[in-house]
């Protein structure tokens, strides 16, 4: 019976030789696969470390939208509820500390359960209120999920809360209140329209603070929950003595989401005026 020569040599002492020779070329091209894989590997790791988002990279120029809601109980008129989306205008920037975000209130719209009134912001409200700088917070939480925290502080409207820390003023003569709008009237005025008595002008005095917790879905986008944690508001004067009275005014449930998209380098109220306007 004839042997069987590996490879079918035909030359039964050059097969062990043969079998060598060919097994060495095989383990030469499985590690030739292995270090390519290898290379790969290398090469994917290396572009999903460029893909992990660096803090810094938010720096620039972005739209927040935030969405607060409020319920007010005005005497005769009931009990209401207002959804109020605010557009600010924002500069995210890396500094010595951290990351800030300077921001400027460029338009409100409020939306109340009610269509027996309408609350209308002039002008000179809007342009009053205070720009802000302040230090934000983005987290790294494992897998490349980073966590965003905003503090915006509190906001006074009306009065000087220097001068008021401890309660909010209930009269126009508080040595707090000025005419914050300087509209010639103490406070901040604002014009309630309703049918049976047309467009009447209230003063008043507000403050807020307002805190934002939420996820950065890219480095053009962040969104999370806008968190109201206080909110005050006294009525110190009114063209109308029917509305004259301060509402009880809480926190109302839903309509409390932000969410900040990056937008042009220069833009500023204008555009984020256009994108309110627009819905976006």
């Amino acid at each position: 019976m004839e042997r069987l020569i590996p490879f079918f040599s035909a030359n039964p002492r050059h097969a062990l030789g043969k079998t060598a020779t060919i097994g060495s070329m095989f383990a030469t091209v499985f590690k030739t696969i292995v270090i390519f894989l290898a290379g790969l590997t290398l090469v994917h790791g290396a572009q999903a470390s460029e893909n992990i988002l660096k803090p810094e990279a938010l720096a620039g120029t972005w739209h927040l939208r935030m969405e607060t809601a409020s319920d007010a109980r005005f005497g005769f008129l009931g009990k209401i509820h207002i959804q109020t989306t605010t557009h600010l205008l924002v500069a995210i920037s890396q500094g010595p500390v951290g990351l800030t975000q300077t921001q400027q209130i460029c338009a409100i719209s409020s939306v109340p359960s009610s269509n027996i009134s309408r609350t209308i912001l002039p002008t000179a409200f809007i342009s009053h209120l205070p720009k802000k700088t302040y230090t934000i917070t983005v987290a790294n939480q494992g897998e490349n999920t980073w966590h965003y925290t905003a503090d915006l502080g509190q906001t006074f409207v009306g009065y000087d809360g220097t001068k008021a820390p401890n309660a909010i003023p209930s009269k126009a003569g508080h040595p707090a209140v000025f005419d914050w709008d300087r509209d010639g009237k103490p406070g901040a005025t604002v014009i309630v329209d309703i049918p049976i008595l047309g467009e009447v002008r209230i003063y008043l005095v507000q403050t807020n603070h307002m805190q934002l917790s939420g996820s950065v879905q890219s480095p053009d986008h962040i969104s999370g929950k806008a968190i109201q944690i206080l909110m005050d508001q006294r009525t110190i004067g009114a063209d109308n003595f029917l509305l004259s009275g301060s509402p009880n005014l809480t926190v109302g449930a839903g309509h409390d989401g932000f969410d900040l998209g990056r937008i042009k380098a220069g833009a500023d109220c204008t555009d984020i005026v256009a994108l309110a306007k627009s819905g976006t």
